[in-house]
């Protein structure tokens, strides 16, 4: 036999033992590892699923631990009577008088949430209109303007305005066990009247960034900044 012929002849041979014995080192080792493979990359996609998952739990109790302490007193009975006293300070701090407050009918959410409506008129000027919109907006609270109806008196562009003003907060189930909505505080020393600075006994309870409103005795003020207890 020529070199050539012995050549093609063992390389026919090799490929013979090829395919007669791959499919058995397939199964014997290739497959092993294939499914070793497959296994490990769905162990890594569900590790990280499991962790996604973990991250939106949290988010999402994040969520719902802001929402809460936004929340109207989770009473709703309780809920309607602080809602309206605290508009009707937020009405007073804003300049508006002779306010008429008109609760509305509440409505309970599939067991989660319940809406308290209060509804709103005065004959105001644009600037307590938007000196009131401003504060309200700036409240750390669960609340909307629902309805916002605004009538000129005259034809005239300036005066006051009568305004019918619907707005609704909500009280969630989970919501704080509490009679205010506002932090309240007390002087810890006199009050300056040509000073912009307030002296308290202490911030428990205030909200985590200003502005917002602080009850003082019966009077309601505006903070802006927030330092110490000062």
């Amino acid at each position: 036999m020529q070199q050539r012929e012995k050549i093609l002849a063992g390389v026919l041979g090799a490929f013979v033992v090829v395919w007669l014995f791959a499919p058995k080192f397939d199964s014997a080792f290739l497959a092993p590892l294939r499914e070793a493979r497959e296994n490990i990359d769905a162990a890594k996609t569900r590790l990280i699923a499991a962790e996604d998952k973990e991250v939106e739990t949290i988010q999402a109790k994040g969520f719902l631990a802001a929402k809460r302490r936004r929340s109207l007193p989770r009473d709703p009975n309780v809920a309607m009577r602080v809602y309206q006293e605290w508009l009707t300070d937020l009405a007073e701090v804003s300049g508006w008088q002779r306010v008429e407050i008109d609760p509305g009918r509440t409505s309970e959410n599939a067991g989660n949430y319940t809406t308290i409506p209060v509804t709103l008129k005065a004959s105001v000027t644009w600037e307590q209109l938007g000196r009131f919109a401003t504060l309200f907006q700036e409240a750390d609270l669960l609340q909307r303007f629902k309805q916002f109806d605004v009538l000129r008196r005259n034809a005239g562009g300036g005066g006051p305005v009568n305004v019918t003003l619907t707005v609704e907060g909500l009280a969630m189930v989970t919501g704080p066990e509490t009679s205010q909505i506002s932090p309240e505080a007390k002087l810890a020393a006199g009050l300056d009247v040509s000073s912009t600075n307030l002296k308290i006994d202490s911030t428990e309870g205030f909200p985590s960034e200003a502005p917002f409103l602080l009850r003082i005795g019966p009077e309601m003020v505006r903070v802006t900044e927030c330092e110490g207890t000062s």
